[in-house]
C-alpha cells in the first residue's frame, strides 16, 4: 500500500514537473520568462528534496534548462526575496540550502540598486549558521550593494536595519573579516592559478578567491565600494575596536578619496579605542606580519590559525604605506609590547626586512624604546638580547642614517637600564660603544653613545671583583687617554658611576680627567674624587685605604716616567700634568685622614695633627713588605711635585700635603729635610700665599733640628727679607719667621742626636727673639696691606705660644 502511494506521489511530482518545463518552453519572450520563473523558481527547490530518484533527476534538468535560459537573458529577473526566506527556513532541507545560493548569486545583481539596498539587511540575517562556501558565496554580493545602501540618521535606527548581525556574533566576525579583506584588495585582477608571484600584500590567494570570487571590479567602481564600505563602518554600529583595523587598512589606500576618509575615521575613533584589546592588538600584528615562517617551523602571529603548507594559504604582510599607518598604534599599546614573540619579529622585519623605508625604521626604533618601557621584566629579559643583536646592527653599518643610529643607540640604553644583566655578562658591547667613541662622528652620533653608556654604566654599578670587573677598568685607563674628548669624559663618568668610592683604580682615572682639556671632563674628575661628608655620604662611600692609593698612584707615576708618556716642560719632567698630580695628591691626603680616622669635628678644630701621626707611627714602626714602602713612596711624590716643572697649584697642594707628612712622620723625615732647609725656604717666597704659609710652617718645623749657626743663619736671612721690596717674599719671610723663631724657644728635638744641635738658652737666641719681635712691631707701625698685618699679628702670637715675650715691665 506505501509503496503505491510512494509511486503515486512520484507520477504526480513528475507530472508537475513536467508542466513546469513546458511552461518554460512556451515562455519566448523576456517577461513571460521572468513571471514562470518568479512562480515556479521556489517550488521547483524544494522538489529538491523529494525522497524519489527520478524526481531529483527531473529538477536537475529543469534547473540546467533554467540555468542557460537565464545566463543568455541578463534582464529577467530572479524571486530573490522570495529565495531569501526559503533559504533563511530553518526548516530548509540541505538539498534545498545547497541550491538556493546559486539563484540568490544569480538574481540579486540583476535586481534594481533600491531594491538590492532594501534587501541587504536581509541577505546579512542569511549568513548565520551557513557554511564558509556559502557565506563566501553570499558575501561577495554585498559590496556592489553597498554603494545604493542608504543608513537612517539616527544611530539606533541604524543598529536596528542590521540588528541580525547584533545577534550573531559569528556573523558580524564573518561580515568585518570579509570588509577588511575586501579593502585590501588591489586595484586590478589577480591571476589566481599561479603562486609564482608574491600574493597580494595583506592577503592570500585564498583569501582573494574567497572575497571576489574570481569576478574583480573595475578600479573607479571598487574605489567607490570601498568608499561605501567605510562609510557603513564608521555608521557607529560597529565598537572601535572591531573596525580600527579597517580604518588603518583604507589610510594606506593607493586612491586619495579613500585614504582621506581612513585619515578621518582614525581620528574620529582614536580617542575610543582599547589599546589592550587583545584582538585588536593581534589583528594588528597578523596584518602587519602575514604568515611568519621560522626555520623547521612554521608559526603565524598569535591570533592566527594553524598555518598550512599549502602555498596558496600564505598570507602576505600588509604594503609600505598601511604598515607606516599601522606602526604608530602599536607604540600605544602595553599588550603589543608584551606581545612576544610577535613584537620582536615585527622590530626585524621592519628593520632588516623588504617592505620598509627610513620613516619606518625610526618608527620602529620607538617601537624597541615602547617595548622597554612598557614590557613586563619576564618578557624583557627574554626579549632584550635579541633586539640588541638587531641594534647592534644597526649602528654597526656606517652608510645607516645618522637618525637611525642615534635611536638604535637610545634603543640600546633603554635596554641597559632595564635589563642590566645582558651587559653584565658580556662586555663586547662596553667595548664595542668605547672603540665608536673613538671614531671620528657626527656630532649627535657622539653624544648619543655618550648617553648610551652613561645607561650601561648603571649596568656595572657596583659590579663585584672579577674579570668583568678587570675589563672594565682596563677600558677606562685606556680610555682617559684617549683623543677623543667624548671617550675620555665617558670613562670618568663611568669611573664614578660605576665603582664604590673606595675602589683605587677608577679614582685614579678620575685623577686623570681632572688634568683633560675640556672643562666637562676636569668638572667630571672632580665629581669622582670630591669626599662626601658625613651628613651627605651614602653607606660606604668612604675614600680607599691610604696604602692602597699611594702604592698604585706611584706604580703608575714610575710607569709613565719609564715609558716616556711623563708631563715634559723645560724646567722638567712630571709623571703626570700638575693638575693632576695637584688632584692626585689633595684625594692621598683625604685618604690619610679616613685612614687615620680623623672625625669631622677633629677636622673643624684643626686638631688632626694628632690621629694622624698615631697612624704614620704605626705605618712606619709594623709595616713590612709593600707597607714599608707607602711614606717613602708618598714623600718621593710630594718632593716630584715640589720640582720646578711643577705649576704653583701644585706646589700649593704638595706642600700642603707635605707639612702634614712630615709634622706627623718619625724624626727620621724631619731630619732628611732639614738638609734642604734652603729647598724648602725658596718655597716662601712662592706666589701663592696657600704655599707661602705652609711652607713657613714646615721651615720652622725642620729648622729647629739645624745646628745653631746653621739656625741663626737662616734666621738672619728671614730678618732681612722682611724688608724685601717683593712682596710674596716679603710675605713668606714674616710668615716663616713666626714659626722659626716659635720652634727655637722649645726644647730642640735635634739636641739628642747632634752635638751641635741649637742651644735653646744660647744668648744668640734670645737676642733672635728680641731682633724678631721688635722687626714684626715696626712692621705693624707701618701702612702695610692687611695681609701682611694679619701674617705679622700670627707671627707674634705664635712665638707667645711657645714662651714668654721680652717685653720691659710695667715699672721700666
Amino acid at each position: 500500500m506505501a509503496s503505491q502511494e510512494d509511486r503515486t506521489s512520484e507520477l504526480l511530482e513528475l507530472e508537475l514537473l513536467e508542466r513546469v518545463f513546458l511552461r518554460l518552453g512556451v515562455a519566448e519572450t523576456d517577461d513571460q520568462l521572468e513571471k514562470t520563473v518568479g512562480r515556479f523558481l521556489g517550488p521547483v527547490l524544494l522538489k529538491c528534496a523529494s525522497p524519489h530518484q527520478a524526481v531529483q533527476e527531473k529538477v536537475f534538468d529543469l534547473l540546467t534548462h533554467v540555468n542557460k535560459r537565464l545566463r543568455n537573458r541578463p534582464s529577467v529577473q530572479v524571486p530573490v526575496e522570495s529565495l531569501l526566506v526559503l533559504f533563511s527556513d530553518p526548516q530548509a532541507p540541505p538539498q534545498v540550502v545547497n541550491f538556493t545560493p546559486v539563484y540568490l548569486r544569480l538574481g540579486y545583481p540583476r535586481l534594481p540598486p533600491s531594491e538590492q539596498a532594501r534587501l541587504l539587511p536581509q541577505l546579512m540575517a542569511t549568513l548565520h549558521g551557513r557554511s564558509s562556501q556559502q557565506q563566501d558565496s553570499l558575501l561577495q554580493l554585498l559590496p556592489a550593494a553597498l554603494v545604493h545602501l542608504s543608513l537612517p540618521r539616527e544611530i539606533q535606527e541604524r543598529r536596528d536595519l542590521l540588528r541580525p548581525l547584533w545577534n550573531t556574533p559569528a556573523t558580524k566576525s564573518a561580515l568585518l573579516d570579509f570588509l577588511l579583506n575586501f579593502l585590501l584588495l588591489p586595484y586590478g585582477p589577480v591571476d589566481l592559478k599561479s603562486t609564482a608571484q608574491a600574493p597580494p600584500s595583506g592577503l592570500s590567494y585564498t583569501l582573494v578567491s574567497r572575497v571576489t570570487g574570481g569576478n574583480f571590479l573595475e578600479p573607479d567602481l571598487m574605489e567607490k565600494v570601498r568608499l561605501s564600505v567605510l562609510k557603513l563602518l564608521s555608521s557607529e554600529i560597529f565598537t572601535a575596536e572591531e573596525v580600527f583595523c579597517h580604518f588603518i587598512v583604507a589610510a594606506g589606500d593607493s586612491r586619495s578619496s579613500v585614504c582621506d576618509q581612513g585619515d578621518h575615521h582614525l581620528r574620529q575613533f582614536g580617542s575610543d579605542v582599547d589599546w589592550e584589546h587583545p584582538q585588536l592588538i593581534n589583528k594588528l600584528f597578523l596584518l602587519y606580519q602575514g604568515t611568519v615562517a621560522t626555520p623547521g617551523k612554521r608559526t603565524r602571529p598569535q591570533s592566527a590559525p594553524p598555518s598550512t603548507p599549502n602555498p596558496k594559504d600564505h598570507l602576505a604582510p600588509v604594503s609600505l604605506r598601511v604598515r607606516l599607518r599601522l606602526m604608530p598604534y602599536l607604540l600605544k599599546s602595553t599588550y603589543a609590547a608584551n606581545s612576544f614573540p610577535a613584537c620582536v619579529q615585527v622590530v626585524f622585519d621592519s628593520l632588516f626586512g623588504a617592505i620598509t623605508n627610513a620613516k619606518l625604521r625610526t618608527l620602529t626604533l620607538e617601537f624597541i624604546n615602547h617595548i622597554c618601557s612598557r614590557a613586563t621584566d619576564q618578557k624583557l629579559v627574554v626579549m632584550a638580547p635579541v633586539l640588541l643583536t638587531g641594534l647592534t646592527k644597526i649602528t654597526n653599518q656606517p652608510s645607516e642614517d645618522s637618525k637611525l643610529q642615534v635611536q638604535a643607540y637610545s634603543g640600546i640604553g633603554s635596554i641597559a637600564k632595564k635589563v642590566p644583566s645582558v651587559f653584565r655578562k658580556d662586555t663586547k658591547y662596553l667595548r664595542k660603544l668605547f672603540e665608536e667613541l673613538n671614531k671620528n662622528l657626527e656630532p649627535d652620533i657622539g653624544l648619543a653613545i655618550q648617553e648610551c653608556l652613561s645607561f650601561i654604566a648603571g649596568a656595572y654599578r657596583g659590579v663585584g671583583p672579577g674579570q668583568s670587573a678587570l675589563i672594565v677598568e682596563a677600558l677606562l685607563l685606556e680610555n682617559i687617554y684617549s683623543q677623543s674628548s667624548r671617550a675620555r669624559l665617558s670613562a670618568a663618568h663611568f669611573a664614578t658611576a660605576v665603582f664604590s668610592f673606595n675602589h683605587v683604580p677608577s679614582r685614579f682615572v678620575c685623577m686623570i680627567a681632572c688634568g683633560d682639556s675640556k672643562e666637562e671632563v676636569r668638572e667630571e674628575g672632580k665629581k669622582g674624587l670630591k669626599v662626601p661628608t658625613e651628613g651627605e655620604s651614602p653607606q660606604g662611600a668612604v675614600p680607599p685605604e691610604f696604602t692602597n692609593m699611594v702604592q698604585y698612584f706611584h706604580k703608575r707615576a714610575s710607569l709613565s716616567l719609564q715609558s716616556g708618556g711623563g708631563h715634559t716642560t723645560a724646567a722638567g719632567t712630571l709623571p703626570f700634568p700638575p693638575p693632576v698630580l695637584a688632584e692626585g695628591l689633595r684625594f692621598m691626603r683625604a685618604c690619610l685622614s679616613h685612614s687615620a680616622e680623623v672625625t669631622e669635628e677633629q677636622k673643624l678644630t684643626n686638631r688632626t695633627l694628632g690621629p694622624i701621626t698615631t697612624y704614620l707611627a704605626q705605618l712606619s714602626g709594623s709595616a713590612e713588605g709593600e707597607d714599608a714602602k707607602v711614606l717613602p713612596n708618598y714623600l718621593e711624590l710630594l718632593k716630584n711635585a715640589l720640582t720646578p716643572a711643577g705649576s704653583a697649584e701644585l706646589h700649593s697642594a704638595a706642600m700642603g700635603c707635605l707639612l702634614e707628612a712630615v709634622a706627623g712622620s718619625p724624626l727620621e723625615v724631619a731630619l732628611t729635610l732639614s738638609r734642604d732647609v734652603h729647598w724648602i725656604r725658596g718655597f716662601t717666597r712662592s706666589s701663592r700665599p696657600e704655599t707661602r704659609e705652609p711652607a713657613g710652617r714646615l721651615l720652622g718645623l725642620v729648622s729647629r733640628l739645624l745646628p745653631e749657626e746653621e739656625f741663626l743663619s737662616l734666621a738672619e736671612q728671614m730678618l732681612r727679607d722682611t724688608w724685601s721690596e717683593s712682596y710674596h717674599t716679603q710675605h713668606g719671610a714674616i710668615v716663616s719667621l713666626g714659626y722659626v723663631v716659635s720652634n727655637c724657644l722649645r726644647q730642640p728635638v735635634g739636641h739628642c742626636h747632634d752635638d751641635n744641635a741649637m742651644d735653646t738658652d744660647s744668648s744668640g737666641r734670645a737676642d733672635l727673639v728680641r731682633r724678631a719681635l721688635k722687626r714684626l712691631v715696626v712692621l705693624l707701625s707701618l701702612p702695610l696691606t692687611s695681609q701682611l698685618v694679619s701674617s705679622a699679628c700670627a707671627a707674634i702670637g705664635e712665638i707667645a705660644r711657645s714662651g714668654p715675650l721680652p717685653i720691659p715691665s710695667a715699672d721700666g
